[in-house]
């Protein structure tokens, strides 16, 4: 439906040319579309996908959710009689279901509504941005949506629910857009407006030079980021965690851009990057990216020193990588700002238990993993040459045991399951170049990345988990070398 209404969202060309003279003459024409596929902006796209809809995932949706019995039942002859006209000429009625507040819709705005749409008599909406469980947001001129909704929305206040009658010169014309919207349909709009933001450049800020840029007042800046701030939330709240980041990221991005020019103009640009950050870094969290949950929490604190919940999510982040020191550090300075706050003191016991669990279970597992290994020295346990180790390896494959091996599925298999941690060590000081190839051909067949941290005695493989777990390349790095 998005689509229907919005008329620039997706161009197709035609295969060969029409001819606008055989079509004058003509009641009808068949054309070709261009083989190929629809052009749309991939940079906002919802990378998780899923949000396609076949008619039967509609139905069951439609089945759950309760309209007003009269919308369906009540001929639009009879519904129209209890409308306003606010087209001049009844091409558009409507009647207000809940007032709204504040002023009325500008021309040219930018807004974000809920939308159910219906056909007279039908038993099921064509389309409803409800089922869909997304917002739907949209610039307020003829060209971006259809003629009935311009003249709709600009009735509206924020807040407002209200029915909207719209004929085909209003609509969809006299040809519609079958099968989906029949010839000369009257469609009913149940129309909920959730915010709006005056034409300040915001759909083409990011198309402007840097010198276009810099002649957009203040005020109209604050919009435009607060306004990207407001998708991201819509986004975030409807589950859609990759979309909601690159809103926020948008937002950001105008922040960081404008140079103030006095000391509240700077207060104020800080007060919003700080809230757009500690989103951002609560997305990372939800995407199990905690190095970068990590560099926006930093970033926060950059801005405000004593912020409580940019050391909450700090510590959530350090624990998804198993450093529990640092995790254990930063929640306890979250619970000194903030006290009485149960989410912080939830997840320090979480934190503890899991400490002490991790450790039991560590402990256990390295006894059984290297109690039959048998120690070599440093120069032949890492040699400088890769191939070397590799070769060296296939000669003595027999040295690691059935039990080792055992341990090692275990462990690893145990560390991948666990979605509270990203990172774990492994010594490797004590193992033989047979032992040690094996389990960095574990770490390849569970698609996980082995790094080696750590010198001498202390040395160790901490296996890491890939974005996703799906590169098929084993990564194995030293601080400074890496194995090859």
């Amino acid at each position: 439906m998005e689509g229907l209404l919005n008329a620039s969202d997706n161009k197709m060309e035609l295969k060969d040319a029409i001819n606008l003279s055989d079509l004058r003459e003509s009641s009808e024409a068949m054309f070709e579309l261009k083989k190929g596929e629809i052009q749309n902006d991939s940079e906002l796209q919802d990378l998780e996908g899923g949000d396609r809809w076949n008619h039967e995932d509609f139905k069951n949706l439609y089945n759950d959710i309760a309209f007003d019995n009269d919308i369906i039942t009540m001929p639009y002859a009879e519904q129209a009689l209890n409308m306003t006209d606010i087209s001049g000429d009844g091409g558009v009625r409507k009647i207000k279901v809940r007032s709204g507040q504040g002023p009325l819709v500008p021309s040219d705005a930018v807004v974000q509504v809920h939308y159910t749409g219906f056909f007279e008599f039908a038993d099921e909406p064509f389309d409803s941005s409800r089922l869909r469980g997304e917002v739907f947001k949209f610039r307020l001129r003829k060209d971006m949506v259809i003629p009935g909704w311009v003249i709709a929305v600009t009735t509206m206040q924020v807040g407002e629910l209200s029915r909207f009658l719209i004929s085909p010169e209003y609509g969809f014309g006299d040809f519609g857009c079958p099968p989906r919207i029949p010839q000369s349909i009257t469609a009913l709009f149940e129309i909920e407006l959730l915010s709006f933001v005056e034409d300040a450049g915001i759909e083409d800020y990011f198309q402007m030079t840097e010198e276009e840029k810099s002649q957009i007042p203040f005020d109209q800046i604050l919009k435009i980021a607060n306004m990207e701030k407001s998708f991201g939330t819509e986004f975030f709240n409807a589950k859609k965690i990759r979309k909601s980041y690159n809103k926020y990221r948008l937002a950001l991005l105008v922040l960081d851009e404008y140079v103030t020019c006095n000391s509240e103009e700077e207060r104020q640009i800080q007060g919003l990057r700080l809230l757009v950050l500690l989103n951002m870094a609560l997305c990372c969290l939800r995407l199990n990216n905690a190095t970068k949950a990590i560099t926006y929490c930093q970033k926060a604190l950059a801005i405000d020193k004593n912020n409580a919940k940019a050391f909450y999510r700090l510590g959530q982040a350090y624990q998804m990588l198993g450093k529990y020191d640092e995790a254990v550090t930063n929640l306890k300075l979250a619970q000194k700002l903030r006290p009485t706050d149960p989410n912080v003191s939830q997840q320090l016991q979480k934190l503890h238990s899991d400490v002490l669990q991790y450790k039991e279970d560590e402990k256990a597992m390295y006894k059984k993993m290297f109690c039959q290994t048998t120690k070599k020295s440093q120069s032949s346990l890492f040699p400088s040459n890769r191939e070397n180790m590799v070769q060296e390896s296939d000669e003595k494959v027999v040295e690691v045991s059935e039990e080792f091996k055992e341990n090692v599925n275990k462990y690893l298999k145990n560390f991948l399951s666990d979605n509270c941690r990203s990172e774990c060590p492994m010594p490797a000081s004590s193992m033989t170049v047979a032992e040690i190839a094996y389990v960095l051909e574990m770490v390849d067949d569970m698609k996980l990345t082995a790094v080696q941290t750590g010198s001498g005695e202390n040395i160790q493989i901490e296996i890491r988990k890939n974005r996703n777990n799906t590169s098929n390349n084993r990564r194995v790095k030293k601080r400074e070398t890496v194995w090859r």
